[in-house]
């Protein structure tokens, strides 16, 4: 269960999903423990006495992807880096999830098919005229100054 595959770029989604999950693996932790001290013979006492006895075992689990490492194999590494952090910081700053500015599809095409101009920036998945005006000058920007080496440019 502290492998599944599920990976989410909403947080509320990964939250409910995570409490889910730890919500099975509490039950059946418990119902282990209580069969695993089972004798064939059913004695409510001791049943109460061993429910009383019970330790859940520690377990972790996180379907969030701004907490996932790199999971793309990315032609600009770097770059790809760049953008899942400065997504993260304006996420963060702003309180958003991290789906509603750059999903990790739209980060890993802006660092495989590295956007030269707005317009280019506008043909990558998740890109409109909104985040183009929100958010594009951010991370064209920073690409441009990762790939090309450029100084930041503040009037373009």
């Amino acid at each position: 269960m502290q492998r599944s595959p599920a990976v989410t770029d909403s947080r509320l989604h990964a939250k409910e999903y995570n409490d889910g999950v730890k919500e099975i693996f509490t039950e059946l932790s418990i119902k282990k423990f209580l069969l695993q001290g089972f004798s064939g013979k059913f004695d409510a006492e001791a049943w109460h006495r061993r429910k009383k006895d019970f330790v859940l075992p520690l377990f972790a689990i996180n379907a969030y992807a701004g907490v996932e490492p790199q999971k793309t194999e990315s032609p600009h590494p770097s770059l790809h880096q760049q953008l899942r952090k400065r997504r993260d910081a304006i996420c963060s700053k702003k309180d958003l999830p991290i789906y509603i500015v750059a999903g990790s599809r739209t980060i890993d095409e802006m660092a495989r098919y590295l956007p030269q101009t707005l317009t280019e920036l506008r043909k990558i998945s998740g890109f409109g005229d909104a985040k183009i005006e929100q958010y594009g000058q951010q991370f064209w920007r920073l690409s441009l100054i990762i790939v090309n080496k450029q100084p930041f440019l503040f009037n373009t």
